[in-house]
């Protein structure tokens, strides 16, 4: 049943119980039954009129509210009839004011007030019943009127538990849709993390896009990984050692963006981006020394060489179908040039370009590649 049959149903037993008050009062108590014939049936007609006409509005708007202020008009009515008797008027009054406080708040329930006194005074009540009322209330009205009271209260308890159960279950069910949309949110954002870099998997969380950015004085740190006896490393240990390397980077304020076989690249915005790529590379290098051996078997051990390069790139979406993030600009191919001249050194160092090098400020340990070259070499196997 929709919301307008219900309030329809209860508008009708409230009229019902009123006009059964209206005949026990003419019948039992005056004595004079059938007196008021012309409010009997226009309390018989009117709540199916009202609804025919004004059922489809909506209750929550003021049109929605005409029929409640024609009730305040028939009740008005029935207790001007009924003289102000106290009882059953009170019994009338308090379920009119709920039902209008409930329905459409302090406004309606004035708005009513008003129609219920315009009501009662078409009666040809004098106004003076409002402070005396009748002295001797008559004993059948006034149960009848406890009776309409108990039991419209009892309905109205049992719609409002209806409606607390049906709000709990919401409430349960808002709960699980909620708790279903974290756990996919947070599957999606390790989905991200597993694909992308930190601030770039926290962009496309956000904004639902990961738009090109161009990136002035960025620092790049190519890491390079070649086996001993010149072999490639197994997949299950460059795993590892791109996870401790992600991990190490990190904490320098850089992020490990994209890996290609043996090699990777990672990026930094900060402007010590090259003394926290050196600091990085030399607790890399320390790392995979203290721990070569547990990662590697003893005939197939490996070796990491570093390229730092400072200077302009492009990050973005190559495929952003498939999330995939790379970096493009003149400093990715220097820093690929800058690669390619080291790649036949067997001894494992940082090679870090002309750019880079100003940006240092610990150059105790680098000398350059060659005489009169603008590359400069690191060797940690030189450091004490």
């Amino acid at each position: 049943m929709t919301l307008q049959g219900k309030i329809y149903i209860l508008r009708v037993l409230l009229c019902v119980t009123t006009l059964v008050l209206l005949i026990i009062n003419d019948a039992l108590c005056r004595g004079q039954p059938g007196d008021h014939l012309w409010l009997l049936v226009g309390g018989l007609l009117y709540p199916h009129i009202g609804h025919l006409l004004l059922g489809r509005l909506d209750i929550s708007r003021r049109r929605g509210h005409v029929l409640f202020l024609a009730d305040g008009m028939f009740v008005g009515a029935v207790i001007g009839v009924l003289e102000f008797a106290l009882l059953p008027s009170l019994v009338l009054v308090v379920i009119s004011l709920f039902n209008w406080m409930v329905v459409g708040g302090p406004m309606l329930v004035a708005l009513g007030i008003t129609f219920l006194l315009g009501g009662a005074l078409t009666t040809g009540a004098s106004p003076t019943f409002l402070a005396t009322g009748s002295a001797i209330a008559c004993s059948a009205a006034s149960w009848l009127a406890i009776i309409i009271a108990i039991g419209y209260f009892l309905i109205v308890a049992r719609i409002i538990h209806r409606l607390v159960g049906e709000l709990r279950l919401q409430q349960v069910e808002f709960q699980t849709r909620s708790d279903s949309a974290s756990s996919a949110r947070t599957m999606a954002e390790q989905a991200l993390l597993a694909v992308l870099p930190v601030s770039a998997a926290q962009k496309m969380a956000d904004k639902g896009d990961l738009p090109a950015e161009v990136v002035q004085d960025a620092t790049l740190l190519l890491l390079d990984f070649t086996s001993d006896d010149g072999s490639s490393p197994a997949l299950d240990v460059l795993k590892d050692a791109f996870h401790a390397c992600a991990m190490i980077l990190a904490r320098h304020g850089a992020e490990l963006v994209k890996t290609f076989g043996s090699q990777a690249i990672a990026f930094s915005r900060k402007d010590s981006g090259p003394d926290d790529a050196f600091k990085a590379f030399l607790e890399i290098d320390n790392f995979f020394r203290n721990h070569r051996s547990q990662m590697t078997a003893k005939s197939a051990q490996f070796s990491l060489r570093g390229r730092l390069h400072l200077g302009t790139v492009t990050i973005g979406l190559v495929q952003p179908e498939r999330l995939n993030l790379d970096l493009f600009g003149e400093a990715v191919d220097e820093l690929t040039e800058l690669a390619a001249e080291s790649e036949n050194r067997q001894i494992p160092a940082l090679i870090v370009s002309t750019d880079a090098y100003r940006k240092l400020h610990n150059l105790a340990d680098f000398v350059p590649t060659q005489p009169g070259s603008s590359r400069y070499q690191y060797w940690p196997d030189q450091v004490s």
